[in-house]
């Protein structure tokens, strides 16, 4: 209890520095707050574009193999025309 009454004093003394500590303490997690509260806004969107990206990158794909399906399609065309001596 002495050790109370003795650190007591000495608290009294520290009050306005803890509050200064505190308040300092405090304005940090907002800032925190509001920077994580930002990220998280930031990976919204870009979860949201990298979507569509991936959307627009199986079209892509799709639009790819379609390509190469006509592009193969015509080479055999050139290649019996070749082979009828037509070209």
């Amino acid at each position: 209890m002495s050790r109370m009454k003795e650190s007591g004093d000495k608290g009294e003394l520290d009050a306005p520095r803890h509050n200064k500590v505190i308040e300092t303490l405090q304005a940090r997690v907002k800032q925190l707050e509001s920077t994580l509260s930002s990220a998280q806004d930031i990976n919204d969107a870009h979860q949201r574009y990298n979507g569509k990206l991936q959307t627009r990158l199986t079209e892509v794909e799709e639009d790819n193999k379609k390509l190469a399906s006509q592009i193969e399609d015509k080479s055999k065309v050139v290649e019996r025309l070749r082979e009828k001596g037509i070209i």
